[in-house]
């Protein structure tokens, strides 16, 4: 029997080997684990932790989303500091004595955009791999998921490209290397969706950036 415990600690691994912990903060992995064993309470988690960590990707990749919304406010500030950043190499090569107080930016300032701008790029790589998982695994059969989250661990991702060749990509890659040993990868039947995880995937917690 599936417990809470056992839940939460396959959850807590699953973050932090997929390095979600920034998104999916500890109030939602609790009250994941807590709705995950409830509805399971008859499965042995072995069993379940492909489906665990299906869901927790399509949590992640939902709450990545919301990176998108507040990433449009930062743009705005971005785009301000550029221009004084701008203003001050410009009073700097125009009259290097004589430097307008209102252009110098500030060393933290600089920083903050640094440190924003990486972590807006590892948001963006994460819910782009998210995706090209949740893509790929449409098609084939849940108990064989947790492989074919191993091929994509050992890919090299073209960034550049689209979620969906990507996701095609995948695909080939895990016939390719399994297909004398499972046969034919193509779902059993569509899973279940519990309306728990439904109300819970709808109330992820928004990422602040700052």
């Amino acid at each position: 029997m599936a417990k809470k415990e056992e839940v939460l600690q396959k959850v807590t691994e699953y973050c932090n080997e997929r390095q979600y912990t920034s998104t999916l903060d500890e109030a939602f992995v609790d009250k994941f684990s807590d709705k995950f064993a409830e509805a399971n309470a008859d499965a042995n988690i072995d069993d379940i932790v492909g489906n665990i960590k299906s869901n927790i990707d399509t949590a992640f990749s939902a709450a990545s989303k919301g990176i998108e919304k507040q990433s449009a406010t930062w743009k705005v500030k971005e785009s301000e500091y550029q221009k004084q950043i701008n203003e001050y190499k410009k009073s700097q090569s125009v009259t290097p004595v004589v430097q307008a107080k209102d252009a110098i930016v500030p060393d933290e300032i600089k920083e903050q955009l640094e440190e924003f701008k990486k972590f807006k790029e590892q948001a963006q790589r994460q819910e782009k791999i998210a995706n090209v998982f949740n893509l790929a695994k449409s098609d084939v059969r849940e108990d064989l998921h947790d492989d074919l989250k191993n091929v994509l661990d050992i890919m090299t991702i073209d960034y550049t490209k689209s979620d969906s060749e990507l996701a095609q990509e995948l695909s080939n890659n895990f016939t390719k290397l399994n297909k004398d040993r499972i046969g034919d990868i193509k779902p059993l039947a569509s899973s279940k969706v519990q309306k728990d995880f439904d109300e819970l995937l709808k109330n992820v917690p928004k990422v602040k950036v700052f």
